[in-house]
């Protein structure tokens, strides 16, 4: 992990044709859910998958309470209750991420698994990744999916398998944090 860019605004529709498979969408709703996890964690509270499908429109895909799913990135952010941001990577991170056919067929593969409200619970507590070798079972919590996901096409983040979703915005392979909706608030830690 490294010290997170600073966070910058612009509109969806301006960013839309720098979007690549591999980036990341982050989120920070107005729920009980989000409050906990920010008051034990940070900022964001959720992180999905953005995948260039073919034919270029960008898909985003998450662990929701409902299961994997997927949706139009563009609708995504409209319908969103909250803030949403758009994290880059940097080109050499882009540049590892060689199999985006892995990619997707990570994402299909898991399309449908369901929550993991275990993994939601210790993310709480930012405590996923505290205790080594403990597996929690086979659904998907969001910044696992991310993990999953990037490592499916060639960027192994190694033992950061599960992180929180304020860990994923801590990564070092994020270049920039662009916020597409809601009022101007930057990335960071737990609310004081």
């Amino acid at each position: 992990m490294t010290n997170m860019p600073s966070t910058v605004q612009a509109k969806y529709e301006d960013i839309r044709d720098i979007i690549k498979t591999g980036h990341i969408a982050m989120f920070h709703g107005k729920g009980l859910y989000t409050k906990i996890i920010r008051a034990t964690t940070g900022i964001p509270t959720h992180v999905g998958c953005l995948h260039v499908e073919e034919g270029g429109s960008v898909g985003v895909w998450e662990a929701l309470n409902t299961g994997v799913v997927k949706n139009f990135a563009s609708q995504r952010i409209i319908d969103y209750d909250g803030c949403v941001w758009i994290a880059t990577l940097k080109p050499w991170a882009l540049a590892r991420l060689t199999n985006h056919a892995a990619m997707h067929e990570y994402l299909q593969r898991n399309r449908g698994a369901r929550y993991s409200w275990t993994k939601a619970v210790l993310s709480f507590f930012g405590q996923i990744t505290r205790i080594p070798g403990k597996s929690w079972g086979r659904g998907k919590f969001c910044s696992e999916l991310v993990a999953g996901w990037l490592k499916a096409g060639g960027l192994d983040l190694g033992a950061d398998s599960t992180p929180t979703p304020f860990e994923v915005a801590n990564w070092d392979i994020i270049e920039q944090i662009i916020q597409v909706k809601g009022d101007p608030k930057e990335i960071g830690g737990k609310k004081k």
